[in-house]
């Protein structure tokens, strides 16, 4: 469980560096793509919003969106991941 827990929030604090990293490369060097592939999950949330926000309330919400959807993610998917992973190791020593 604590495993668990460690890799999530590693993969959520991971996750939101980039993409704050991606939003500083597209205000910086307009690399658009990278942006709407890493920062994709807080996208999701900052849809709900409208376009008038300011732009560091904006981020807030970007990050904490990103750092929440990541973890939650890891958290419910942990299951699923160690079972693909134990199958995988019978059948490789097989």
């Amino acid at each position: 469980m604590i495993q668990q827990q460690q890799t999530a929030l590693f993969l959520a604090l991971l996750m939101s560096v980039l993409a704050l990293l991606s939003v500083a490369f597209a205000y910086q060097w307009q690399w658009l793509w990278a942006y709407k592939v890493l920062a994709f999950p807080g996208h999701l949330v900052l849809g709900l919003f409208s376009e008038e926000i300011d732009f560091w309330p904006k981020l807030a919400l970007l990050t904490l969106s990103q750092f929440a959807s990541i973890y939650l993610s890891a958290i419910c998917l942990w299951p699923l991941g160690k079972k693909l992973f134990t199958k995988l190791q019978t059948i490789i020593h097989k």
